[in-house]
């Protein structure tokens, strides 16, 4: 993949009894940020602040986060380039090279390679809209309603929307999707963009409410090496965007000025792959844990039962269970996660079962092989503050 893009983890949650919660070990960040996101709502409108720049909007997740936060977000997650550079040789055999080419709308989107990771896919593009003019690729009433005339002839930027739709031998997956664009390249109006999207549901054509989890003696989770599996990748929607920071120092001053303003281009930009089994390399490896520990919360006595490690090299999810509470004292529980030198990991995220009290803890790009983790819980506060750390609570897992 390519050495020098940027990968940031902007999470969108398509299951349906799930949510997804992003945190970060920043305390300022973990106060203003809102924990829980809402339903999926696909007709809100498109707004970003300081790091849209890089970040992909979010539609989905139905809550705005002020530009502060973003920049935050930014300085704490690693560069997918600079992992790949630490493992070169470990991830060279670990990517399928595709080098194909969709155009539609004046936009050339060109598919580089893929990887596959833990239940999710990972598409490394390039973006090149040089030739697209809103002047004449929008209609008129496209011009109007998104304020072209006040910045359609500025710099732009662009990002891969969330309408994304990936179908394996005909059958629809659909799972968590990120995205990144590294708008280094805006004066060349191109942009390298990382797209992770899982595989880990099935969605029956046509009713995307019906939807199964794909069980671990399926793929993506087995794969038969001499079975020959299509793909069909389709992007649906682009965002367009002012690139106000070359007009404006702050992003105040662009909300007096009735931004940021942007733009939804929409189109069909399909990749039809036939890939055989035996170039799908999943490197994820999965470690069984039979641990439960108990400690006392709001006069209770409150329980964890870890069930499953799953560590590859770009990603590592913790899988649990929480037991004997209810879902506010549900909240009031994080974990600490620590590396074999004592150095804290920071999660990217969390995807919740509100109903089942089940977790699966993310940690995308991490940079290290880990040998041994070390889980320890934690009880916070209402705004999401350490109160009590339970280092005697803690248990050990060992990554061969």
């Amino acid at each position: 993949m390519k050495d020098d893009f940027e990968i940031l983890n902007d999470v969108k949650m398509n299951v349906d009894d799930y949510e997804e919660v992003k945190f970060d070990n920043n305390d300022e960040l973990k106060n203003k940020m809102k924990i829980k996101i809402r339903n999926r709502n696909k007709n809100k409108r498109f707004k970003r602040g300081i790091v849209a720049a890089s970040l992909l909007a979010i539609l989905s997740s139905g809550i705005i986060l002020d530009n502060n936060i973003w920049a935050d977000i930014e300085r704490f997650w690693y560069s997918l380039g600079d992992i790949v550079n630490m493992k070169k040789e470990e991830l060279e055999d670990y990517k399928y090279n595709i080098n194909k080419v969709a155009i539609d709308k004046n936009v050339k989107i060109s598919l580089k390679d893929v990887i596959l990771d833990n239940g999710s896919l990972i598409l490394n593009l390039n973006v090149d809209y040089s030739k697209f003019n809103p002047f004449k690729d929008f209609t008129e009433k496209q011009q109007k309603e998104w304020s072209f005339d006040k910045w359609g002839r500025e710099e732009t930027l662009l990002t891969v929307g969330e309408i994304n739709n990936i179908y394996i031998d005909g059958v629809k997956y659909e799972g968590q999707s990120w995205a990144i664009g590294d708008h280094y390249q805006k004066k060349e109006k191109s942009v390298d963009v990382v797209m992770e999207q899982g595989i880990d549901m099935t969605i029956k054509e046509g009713n995307d409410i019906n939807s199964e989890r794909v069980k671990k003696d399926e793929f993506p989770y087995v794969i038969n090496k001499d079975k020959i599996y299509n793909f069909k990748i389709q992007i649906k929607k682009l965002h367009l965007e002012q690139d106000w920071e070359s007009q404006y120092k702050f992003y105040d001053e662009v909300k007096k000025a009735g931004g940021p303003h942007s733009g939804i281009i929409r189109g069909n930009w399909e990749f039809n792959i036939d890939i055989k089994g035996e170039d799908l390399i999943d490197k994820s490896k999965s470690y069984s844990i039979d641990e439960v520990i108990e400690f006392s919360l709001n006069n209770k006595v409150a329980s964890i039962e870890f069930s499953e490690v799953i560590a590859s090299p770009l990603s590592v999810e913790i899988k649990y269970k929480f037991l004997g509470i209810n879902n506010v004292d549900f909240d009031r529980i994080r974990l600490k996660v620590k590396d074999e030198n004592n150095k804290e990991i920071i999660p990217d995220g969390m995807n919740v079962n509100n109903g089942t009290h089940e977790v699966v803890e993310k940690y995308k790009n991490t940079s290290n092989n880990y040998s041994e983790l070390k889980i320890v819980p934690t009880i916070v506060d209402d705004k999401y503050n350490v109160k009590e750390v339970l280092e005697d609570k803690a248990i050990k897992v060992k990554l061969d």
